[in-house]
């Protein structure tokens, strides 16, 4: 366990069974099982952030699940904007109970970055990719996000970036160019590319429906950064992380990270399979942690 008071960052896994969507790539799909720890007590999040309070920089809510979707997301918002303390957002760009003005200049002002997920870049895509949301839901919650966020800049407000995240796959290699117009277009300063991690558990059919060869990647990158540059928009995420092996020397890129699960226990290892798959898998060790 890594001393407290280097924590820098808290993931809480705040409600990881609670989603209005069913995106097939997700982790606790992919193993068909929910993670079944409910959701975490608004209590064991304010703790959490207590106790690790002295250098704590950002609290990023449930990453499994929609963080939106918590029943006390409101309350814990609050408490961070009390404690001058910046939440790391992810959604899945549905913005459940976060639809007024007031909600997301709130939302803006309190956050580090915003970063809206997205799989797939049209109607078909999204049904298939991130059933439960339109495309055009889509694309008009972060249209108004973006207006909003010009609103408050231009009122002098410290306002959070925002982000696009896209899980890479099979269906949406196509998209690239029109996602990174998109950003462009909306002022959407980066976009986090992240290769698509399958757990060792899920089924083949699944990697055969979405995976991407990994003799792929060189040219992808290279894709990604020239139309990303010619668009003024940031291009990072995992795509882009090292693929040497890890070595026992060499210093974990989430050193300084917390993660605390629904029942108040702790990690310090981001790796999927660790947490969601088989943690006597070859994948869960360090060596091929897709998140080095």
């Amino acid at each position: 366990m890594l001393n407290e008071e280097s924590i820098w960052r808290i993931t809480l896994l705040t409600n990881p069974d609670k989603c209005n969507l069913s995106c097939p790539l997700c982790f606790l799909r992919q193993r068909n099982v929910p993670f079944g720890l409910g959701e975490m007590p608004f209590e064991i999040a304010r703790s959490a952030i207590l106790e690790n309070e002295k250098n704590l920089k950002e609290i990023i809510p449930s990453t499994m699940g929609e963080p939106l979707l918590y029943s006390y997301f409101d309350e814990l918002l609050e408490f961070c904007s009390e404690k001058k303390i910046r939440m790391n957002l992810t959604t899945n760009g549905s913005f459940p109970n976060y639809k007024s003005f007031g909600k997301l200049s709130f939302l803006l002002e309190n956050c580090s970055d915003i970063k809206i997920s997205v799989m797939g870049f049209s109607e078909n895509q999204i049904q298939e990719l991130m059933p439960g949301l339109s495309f055009k839901e889509w694309k008009s919650n972060v249209e108004t996000l973006s207006r909003i966020r010009n609103e408050l800049i231009k009122e002098k407000k410290s306002v959070s970036t925002l982000s696009l995240q896209v899980t890479l796959n099979a269906l949406n290699l196509n998209s690239i160019q029109e996602i990174i117009e998109f950003a462009s277009i909306h002022k959407i300063n980066r976009i986090k590319w992240n290769w698509p991690v399958f757990l060792s558990l899920c089924s083949k059919d699944l990697f055969l429906k979405y995976g991407i060869s990994t003799e792929h990647k060189a040219e992808l990158q290279n894709t990604i950064l020239k139309f990303s540059q010619e668009k003024s928009v940031i291009a990072e995420g995992s795509l882009f992380f090292k693929s040497s092996e890890l070595k026992s020397k060499e210093v974990c890129r989430f050193k300084g990270e917390l993660w605390v699960y629904p029942d108040g226990s702790k990690s310090n290892c981001p790796n999927p399979e660790r947490r969601f798959g088989n943690q006597e898998s070859k994948e869960a060790n360090c060596s091929f942690c897709p998140m080095k």
